[in-house]
């Protein structure tokens, strides 16, 4: 492993991290990276080998709840057509 080798993949990570949130707000999804998380109890939920595998790059992804609660939204228009934001608040 050199430096070079291993900045590169955290800069190709980081590069496909953000373009994946970009992705999944185009489909109405709440994505943010995660980056707080105990490698040991990743790595033994995906039942991973901690010999081979090392995570580098963590996203949650989800659906945006309508700001009354309970539903969500069904379609990306519908959360960007109508965001429940007044419009005096988006700046």
């Amino acid at each position: 492993r050199s430096e070079s080798g291993l900045r590169r993949l955290y800069v190709e990570a980081g590069i496909l991290g953000q373009e994946l949130v970009l992705l999944g707000g185009s489909y109405g999804l709440s994505t943010l990276t995660t980056p707080a998380q105990q490698d040991r109890l990743f790595l033994e939920f995906f039942k991973l080998s901690r010999d081979r595998y090392v995570p580098i790059y963590t996203l949650t992804t989800g659906l945006v709840p309508r700001s009354g609660g309970g539903d969500f939204y069904e379609h990306p228009d519908d959360f960007y057509e109508n965001p429940d934001v007044p419009e005096d608040t988006i700046g």
